[in-house]
Formats: structure tokens, C-alpha cells, sequence
């Protein structure tokens, strides 16, 4: 959010060589061998490649999981953050760090001398080689290192056969460059558990001795009516205890359900019947009736339930649910509850996205918005879509607004849209060397474009709800300014902003936002979708 791409620039190579090595190795080692690792070795350190792990790799490698996964998800695999410290640019070459990568290489005994140096320098250096700030460094190919090599074994010299030292580069290079199979277990599996039939009851009158005549064998035929009648009304008499019980255990089968939030479930009292139980048909009433008021009171539960599981995220809707809805008893707020549980993983760890303006399939009516805007929408309980507002009217029920982020409407070249932008007219006033007073109007700055004619958002006290929810959501670096827009303004708007977006997501174009917002329709507008209206202040006009 508020960050954007000015350029991406892939730096020139800066061709490393080994100009002089005296190496003497152990006896029992091929040279070949030696040669193709120590090149390996001395490339991955001069340009590192980035290495994908399976799981398994960094299980073994004594790795937890809370280290393994902290982080994106990737699709090749996962990285070791230690790993990624050789990606750090470096400004120098000391020769000490290449003696002791190729003194860690099995078969070599001790590194005589060597001498390296850059095609941006003719100089050879024993030491230390400093490397060009604008350039990337990159070992000379194997067939230029060869010949300044030399081997000894004793104060015998063996050169390696330059064919036979590349078909071992290769096979070391296949086999440290293999990427993870993307059908790799990526997860830790969940252990499996023996189920449990919960619900399944067993009638503590089976408990009973036989002589009761109560459990399934029952009395015999040449019963008396007596004997048959008491033996009824123990039965009756047990039954009470029997529902309790079978009513217990179908409230803990039902148990994954009160915690779920992946169903829209509104039952929160479960209880079982028992028919199965002998004597159980004659006795008891086919027909039970739930009291009335049972529905509210499984909704009273069910917010409960709701409001537990999002303080486990440290999140409540308890402070302007009564603003939103009309009670607690609402079913929008139950659903407005579950929605946002269930979309979670995308509003919290997305709240700081923006959204993608690369994909040109997704425009208008798509869920492509900003991680901020859909935070702030399930909060407010009213979808997140990007859509057309002017087409709502007041019997509407469908809500919404638009951010527009300001780093997007910067100014660009005319020859090229994703050219470097040129920001020096706005320049901070602190720089001693200008006496500048403009404001920069793009950077870190966010608008928001409400429409006003919508029953809910004609209400101040909505109206100050948002502004809340906008303060505490928004990252603190980052000035919001709210504008509130009448139908026939939010449809000039619309057309507008539509039209950008098009143009930005197709690289072909130049134009944008603010040039046609300049010369455009929309100038009539009474106030500038991009003039300042800071919350609570009057408005400003800065364009």
C-alpha cells in the first residue's frame, strides 16, 4: 500500500579471474574433480544462487518449524534465512575468504599463492579486490580459470583436462541447481486421530442386572401385568437420566461445530432421542416441542462463540456492533462475524497490500482491491468489491466506497509509462539548497470516496465510525482523506477512475488519472478527488 516500482535495473556483470593459483593437493584426489568443485565453491560465493530446501531437508538440518515457516508461502520449496546473508552486495574481494573456501574442499592440502583481479582493472591484487557499487559480480567461465590454475601433488605439477573439469562442472552444477518437485510435502501432517462416536449413547438401564428385567433382554413372557408395570415405571423413571446423559454426549459431538465458523450454523443446543433404548417408544412422547424463544437464545450463543474465537486473534466487533446492527440478535451481524473469520488469512496478513495492478483481466467488478480495503469492509460489514457505486440506490442494501492510492497518480514520462519519475519539484523544504514550499501530494497519502446518499452513510454517527476504523487500520505512516461524493459526482468520478485503471493495468498507454481528473470531465467536480481533506478539517484544495 502506498509503495510502488519507479524502476527495476539489472546491473551490468563485473567479470572476476583468478589470474595466478598455486594449489597442492592430497594424494588419492582427481584433479578434474578438485578443479570443477573449486570453481563451484568460488562462483556460489562471488554470485550466489538462491537454494530451494524441501521440508524434509531443513527437518533434518535440526530446523523447527515455527523458523521453517516463518514467512510467504513459496512454490519450490523453502529458503534458509541464514542462506539468503550471502546475498548481501559486497564492495570487496579479499583473497583470505577464497583460501579458505577452497582449503574447505576435501583433497586440497594448502593454497600456495593466488592473485585476483576484474576486467574493470587491470591490476592483479593479493589481498583485497574492490568491486564497482553499479556493477554484479560474476566468476570468469571455467574455460578462462583453467590454464592460471596449477596443481601440485608434492612438487609434481598436474594440470586438469579442461574437457574432463567442465563434464564435472556440469553434473555438480545439475545436482545443486535441482528445484524441489512442486508436488512436495509442504506441511507438517496432521496426526491421526482415532475417531470417537460421541453421540453414541448406551442406556445405563443395560447396567442393571437382569433380575430388574429393565435392559434389553426384559422379562420374560409368564410376567405378571404387575411385575411388567413396575418394571415400566422403573424404566420411566430412568429415562430422565437417560436423556441428560444422551443429551451430553451430543453436545460434545456437536462440540467442533460451536468452535466452527466454516458453516453458517445457527444451533447451538443439540440433543439426541431414545427411541433406540428399550421401552423407549411406549414411553415417552413422540413429539417434543423447543421453547419459543430458543432461536435467540442460540443466537446470543452463537455471538459468544463468535466473539471467542476472534479475541484469539485479538480482534472484537463488540465496540460498534450496536452502532451497525439493530442487536446482538441480528443474523447480519452472525454472518457479518462468520465472513471475517473466515476470510482471516487474506485481511490480516494482506492488510498491508495493495491491490494488482498488473492484471488487466481483473478491472471493475473483481475482487481485486487492497488488503486495507478489504479489512476495513468486513469490519463495516459491506462487501469489498470494486464495483459501480452510482448504481446504487437508497432501497439498496449494497454499500461500498473506493481508495485511491496517490503514489499511482504521480506524473510519468511521456515516452515511457514505467519510467523513473522525476519527484524534484517536490523536494522537502528542509533541503537547505531549495526554497521550495510545494507538498508533495503522492507519497504515503491514500483517498477514500464515499457515496453520500446512502441511508447508512448520511448518519454522523456512521459517518465517525468510519473515521475510527479508518485511524486504527491504516499503517501510521500513511494520511487518509475521506471524501463524501453526491450520485451525480460519484458517477463523473466513476467514469474517471474506471478509466485509469484501464489505462494503468495496459502497458501500452500513457495516459492516467490525473491528466484526464485536469483536463477531463470530472474537473467540474466541485472539489479534486485528489485535493487534501484532512478528517475532521476543512477542505484544501491542492490541484
Amino acid at each position: 500500500m502506498c509503495e510502488d516500482f519507479a524502476s527495476v535495473e539489472i546491473l551490468p556483470i563485473e567479470e572476476i579471474t583468478i589470474n595466478k593459483a598455486e594449489i597442492e593437493i592430497e594424494e588419492g584426489f582427481d584433479v578434474n574433480e578438485l578443479m570443477a568443485q573449486i570453481y563451484l565453491d568460488l562462483d556460489n560465493f562471488i554470485s550466489p544462487h538462491l537454494q530451494f530446501f524441501t521440508l524434509k531437508e531443513l527437518l533434518e538440518q535440526g530446523k523447527t518449524p515455527e523458523a521453517i515457516f516463518d514467512g510467504v508461502p513459496l512454490e519450490h520449496g523453502f529458503i534458509d534465512d541464514e542462506k539468503l546473508d550471502s546475498f548481501i552486495k559486497k564492495n570487496q574481494l579479499h583473497t583470505s575468504d577464497i583460501i579458505r573456501i577452497i582449503l574447505d574442499i576435501p583433497g586440497i592440502k594448502t593454497v600456495i599463492i593466488i592473485t585476483i583481479s576484474s576486467d574493470k582493472s587491470s591490476e592483479s591484487e593479493e589481498w583485497a579486490l574492490a568491486l564497482d557499487p553499479n556493477l554484479t559480480p560474476q566468476l570468469k567461465d571455467i574455460d578462462g580459470l583453467t590454464s592460471n590454475i596449477t596443481f601440485y601433488k608434492g612438487q609434481i605439477p598436474c594440470n586438469p583436462n579442461l574437457a574432463k573439469a567442465k563434464t564435472n562442472l556440469e553434473s555438480l552444477q545439475q545436482k545443486n541447481t535441482q528445484t524441489p518437485s512442486t508436488t512436495q510435502r509442504k506441511d507438517i501432517p496432521i496426526p491421526v486421530g482415532q475417531y470417537r462416536e460421541l453421540s453414541d449413547y448406551e442406556s445405563i438401564q443395560n447396567d442393571f442386572p437382569a433380575t430388574y428385567g429393565i435392559g434389553e433382554i426384559g422379562l420374560p413372557a409368564s410376567a405378571s401385568p404387575k411385575r411388567k408395570a413396575q418394571a415400566k415405571q422403573l424404566q420411566a423413571y430412568l429415562m430422565f437420566f437417560d436423556q441428560l446423559l444422551a443429551n451430553y454426549f451430543a453436545q460434545l459431538d456437536h462440540a467442533k461445530d460451536l468452535f466452527s465458523f466454516q458453516t453458517k450454523n445457527k444451533k447451538t443446543y443439540f440433543y439426541q432421542e431414545l427411541y433406540p433404548i428399550p421401552g423407549a417408544p411406549e414411553i415417552l412422547n413422540l413429539e417434543q416441542n423447543l421453547p419459543e424463544d430458543k432461536n435467540d437464545i442460540d443466537k446470543i450463543r452463537i455471538n459468544r462463540f463468535l466473539d471467542h474465537l476472534m479475541a484469539q486473534f485479538c480482534e472484537k466487533f463488540t465496540d460498534y456492533s450496536l452502532l451497525l446492527y439493530e442487536s446482538i440478535l441480528d443474523e447480519k451481524l452472525i454472518d457479518d462475524k462468520i465472513s471475517f473469520l473466515q476470510n482471516y488469512p487474506q485481511i490480516s496478513a494482506g492488510r498491508g497490500k495493495a491491490f494488482n495492478y498488473t492484471d488487466s483481466s481483473q478491472v471493475w467488478d473483481t475482487e481485486n482491491v487492497s488488503g486495507l480495503k478489504q479489512r476495513i469492509c468486513s469490519l463495516l460489514g459491506i462487501p469489498y468489491h470494486r464495483k459501480t457505486l452510482a448504481l446504487c440506490n437508497e432501497s439498496d442494501e449494497t454499500e461500498g466506497f473506493h481508495i485511491v492510492e496517490h503514489i499511482l497518480l504521480r506524473p510519468r514520462s511521456s515516452n515511457d509509462p514505467d519510467s523513473d519519475e522525476n519527484f524534484s519539484e517536490f523536494k522537502s523544504n528542509t533541503d537547505s539548497n531549495t526554497d521550495s514550499n510545494t507538498i508533495d501530494p503522492y507519497s504515503f497519502q491514500i483517498s477514500f470516496v464515499f457515496p453520500d446518499w446512502l441511508p447508512r452513510f448520511q448518519e454522523e454517527n456512521f459517518k465517525q465510525l468510519i473515521y475510527n476504523i479508518i485511524i486504527a487500520e491504516i499503517p501510521a505512516h500513511i494520511t487518509p482523506y475521506c471524501h463524501w461524493l453526491d450520485k451525480p459526482n460519484m458517477i463523473k468520478f466513476e467514469n474517471a477512475y474506471q478509466l485509469w485503471l484501464n489505462t494503468k493495468m495496459d502497458k501500452n498507454s500513457t495516459n492516467n488519472l490525473i491528466e484526464f481528473l485536469v483536463n477531463g470531465s470530472i474537473s467540474t467536480l466541485p472539489f479534486n478527488v485528489l485535493g487534501y481533506m484532512t478528517i475532521g478539517t476543512d477542505f484544501e484544495v491542492i490541484c
